[in-house]
């Protein structure tokens, strides 16, 4: 599964969303189930600029309250009790994230 999603980020003492690029891998080569997540759609061929949260270091996902434009937020809390918020567009990708983590 991917698609474009907006991921908080707090940029001198201001929250504001970004738009990424996000591709949901079930299973690898070493079997670890991940969410990478670059600039833009390019970066998925070319490897730039990737981020990677290994879904098995968060304890917990779960949807947070939005407005009607933010539907489908959600947040992945770290096994240390760090947060990062994420906006989806479409609720298929949230049911997924749960899904993994059970």
């Amino acid at each position: 599964m991917k698609g474009y999603m907006l991921k908080q980020t707090l940029s001198d003492f201001t929250k504001k969303w970004e738009k990424k690029w996000f591709v949901l891998h079930n299973t690898s080569s070493d079997g670890v189930v991940r969410i990478e997540y670059y600039d833009d759609e390019a970066g998925e061929k070319t490897g730039l600029n990737k981020t990677t949260l290994l879904l098995r270091e968060f304890a917990d996902c779960r949807q947070l309250p939005g407005d009607k434009s933010q539907s489908y937020v959600f947040e992945l809390t770290s096994q240390t009790g760090g947060k990062r918020p994420y906006l989806s567009d479409r609720q298929a990708r949230l049911s997924s994230c749960r899904l993994i983590r059970v």
